[in-house]
């Protein structure tokens, strides 16, 4: 099973309630013994769930540091769309959440985590041009 190193320290980034900031680096270890180092910095929204599910699916919960390693995984672009998805589902089991909601999250981010994948990727393209 994978493993989290280091504490998860988040904090509110002013003026933005929905938007965060990792206060404080961590690793996560996945199920294949890849490092993932998550950097002091990174922004992230949590889980990147639609207010409709709200009370159902908050942006906060039990798979938090799983939804911070997929933002991370996604930013960063290391791994293929599908490998990161599957890391934020083996991340979740680490957490410890349940099957149906790994489950939930993972099949939502499959349907629709290639808006940001590919938005990520035009950034990318932008900031390589010569």
């Amino acid at each position: 099973m994978g493993q989290f190193i280091g504490v998860i320290d988040l904090q509110v980034i002013p003026g933005d309630a929905l938007d965060w900031i990792v206060a404080q680096a961590f690793k996560y270890i996945t199920n294949a013994g890849d490092a993932i180092d998550i950097d002091e910095g990174l922004e992230t929204d949590l889980a990147s769930t639609p207010r409709i599910v709200w009370n159902i699916y908050p942006p906060f919960g039990l798979y938090t540091g799983a939804a911070v390693v997929h933002d991370d995984l996604y930013t960063k672009g290391i791994f293929t769309r599908a490998q990161s998805d599957g890391i934020l589902l083996e991340a979740m089991q680490t957490e410890g959440v349940s099957y149906i909601t790994q489950h939930i999250i993972y099949a939502a981010v499959r349907m629709f985590g290639w808006v940001a994948w590919n938005k990520h990727r035009e950034a990318d393209k932008l900031r390589i041009k010569i």
